[in-house]
C-alpha cells in the first residue's frame, strides 16, 4: 500500500483456525450459525472507521466480507469515502431472484424426509460434495417434493429440522489448495451457508429502504462464478447506481478471474508442471500477474489514491481486459 495509509486487515467472526489446530470433518462447527453475527461484525466495522485516523475511510470486501462492506457502507451513511466490494455473497450461487415469495414456508415431516430421501439420503457421501453439487442436488428433490425452486427452496430447506445439519465442503480441489499452503475450512454444515446467505439477503433488502448514498462505490464480480451468485451481485449493483451516481460495477468474463481474485494459494491450479525447486504459489502468482493482476492492481490503486475515484474500465458491465 503506498505511503500514507492505515491498512487494517480484520478476521471474518470464526472463520480463523490457529496455527497447530487439527483439522476434521467438524472442523466449521465455530462457523456462525445466525446471520446476526456478521450483522453485528459489519457495525463493529464502522465503529473502528469511525475511530480510525485519516481524513478518508476506505473500506473493501471479498465474497462475505463483500457483503459485510456493503453492509457497513449503508450503516456509515457517508462514512467511508469509497468502498470497493468484489464478488460479494449476497445468495446461495444460483437461487437469486428478485421475485421472491414472503410467505413463510414450512415443511411438514413427511415433506422433510420425502426431500431428504429424494435429495440426499441415495447419495453414497455427502460431505465429498462440493457446495454447488450438494445445491443442485437438493434443488433437484425440493422440486419433485414442493415445487419450489431459488429462494423458496431456501427458506423452506432452513425451516426444515435436519436439512441444516447436513455435513458439507467444498471438495477435493479445496483439500489439495489447503495441503500447498491455504488456510480455511473445507468442510462444514448447510445451516452456515444459510447464515451467509441470510445476510446478503439482509443487505439487499436494507439497501431498498435507503434513497441516497453519499459514497463511492466500485463493484467487481466474476460471471457465473461458484463462490458467488452473479444475479445477486448485478441487482447490488442496480440498485447501487440508482441511490448514487457515484457507483460503478463490472464483471469479469467467466473463466478468466476465480472468485478469490488476488489469492495464490486458492489458485494454484493455473499452474502446470512444478518441477523440483519451484514455489506452486509464486508461479501461481506469475501466472495471475499476466493474466489480470497486474491491470486488477493498478486500477485499484488508482481508484484509491484519485480524487475523483477512477473507475474500472468496462462495456455495458462486462471488464475490459
Amino acid at each position: 500500500m503506498q505511503e500514507g495509509y492505515y491498512v487494517v486487515l480484520p478476521l471474518l467472526p470464526a472463520h480463523g483456525i490457529d496455527f497447530g489446530t487439527k483439522y476434521t470433518d467438524k472442523e466449521g462447527s465455530l462457523l456462525a450459525k445466525e446471520s446476526e453475527v456478521y450483522e453485528e461484525f459489519a457495525k463493529d466495522m464502522v465503529e473502528l472507521a469511525e475511530n480510525a485516523p485519516g481524513p478518508d475511510k476506505i473500506i473493501v470486501g471479498l465474497s462475505v466480507g463483500g457483503a459485510i462492506a456493503t453492509k457497513a457502507t449503508l450503516i456509515g451513511d457517508g462514512l467511508f469515502d469509497k468502498s470497493i466490494i468484489l464478488s460479494p455473497f449476497l445468495a446461495i450461487p444460483g437461487t437469486y431472484s428478485s421475485n421472491t415469495n414472503d410467505e413463510e414456508l414450512l415443511l411438514t415431516l413427511n415433506e422433510e424426509l420425502s426431500v431428504l430421501e429424494s435429495a440426499l439420503l441415495g447419495l453414497a457421501d455427502v460431505s465429498a460434495l462440493d457446495m454447488s453439487t450438494i445445491w443442485q442436488t437438493i434443488e433437484a428433490g425440493m422440486l419433485s417434493v414442493v415445487g419450489k425452486i431459488g429462494r423458496d427452496a431456501v427458506k423452506v430447506l432452513r425451516a426444515a429440522a435436519v436439512v441444516p445439519t447436513i455435513d458439507v465442503g467444498w471438495g477435493d480441489a479445496c483439500e489439495l489448495e489447503r495441503n500447498s499452503g491455504r488456510a480455511g475450512y473445507c468442510n462444514f454444515e448447510v445451516q452456515h451457508i444459510f447464515a451467509v446467505d441470510q445476510f446478503g439477503e439482509r443487505t439487499l433488502l436494507a439497501l431498498e429502504s435507503i434513497t441516497s448514498l453519499n459514497t463511492r462505490i466500485q463493484i467487481i464480480g466474476v460471471e457465473n462464478v461458484g463462490g458467488a451468485d452473479s444475479l445477486a451481485v448485478k441487482e447490488l449493483a442496480n440498485l447501487m447506481n440508482t441511490r448514487t451516481p457515484q457507483s460503478s460495477f463490472c464483471l469479469y468474463p467467466e473463466g478468466i478471474v476465480p472468485h478469490s481474485f488476488i489469492s495464490k494459494y486458492d489458485n494454484i491450479d493455473l499452474v502446470g508442471d512444478v518441477h523440483e525447486g519451484e514455489d506452486v504459489h509464486e508461479l501461481a502468482l506469475q501466472e495471475m500477474r499476466e493474466r489480470w493482476l497486474a491491470t486488477f492492481e493498478s486500477e485499484i490503486m488508482s481508484f484509491i489514491t484519485s480524487e475523483d475515484a477512477d473507475y474500472f474500465e468496462a462495456i455495458d458491465g462486462t471488464r475490459i481486459l
